[in-house]
C-alpha cells in the first residue's frame, strides 16, 4: 500500500461580508485510498455564479490533509479581489 495515500480537502468561500457561498468539510470523502501517483497535484476550483450584489473581494480558505499522516498537511487561504 506504499503506492497509495487517503487524502482530504476542504474549501469554504466567503465574501467580504461574510456571505457563505460554498463549504465543503471532505470533498475527498467518498475515497478511500487513491494512487500516490493522482495526488501529486492537487487544485481546487469553484464558480460562483448568481451573485446579487457588488463583491468587494471573495475570501477561499483551504485544507489539504493526508488522512494516514495526519502531521502533513496543507492549509491556507487567499482573498480574490474584483
Amino acid at each position: 500500500m506504499n503506492e497509495a495515500i487517503s487524502i482530504g480537502a476542504s474549501e469554504k468561500i466567503t465574501t467580504d461580508e461574510g456571505q457563505c457561498f460554498l463549504n465543503k468539510g471532505d470533498l475527498f470523502q467518498r475515497y478511500d485510498v487513491l494512487p500516490l501517483k493522482a495526488v501529486e497535484k492537487i487544485s481546487l476550483s469553484a464558480v460562483i455564479d448568481n451573485i446579487d450584489r457588488l463583491v468587494d473581494f471573495f475570501r477561499v480558505d483551504f485544507r489539504i490533509w493526508s488522512k494516514m499522516y495526519p502531521e502533513q498537511e496543507i492549509n491556507g487561504y487567499y482573498q480574490f479581489y474584483i
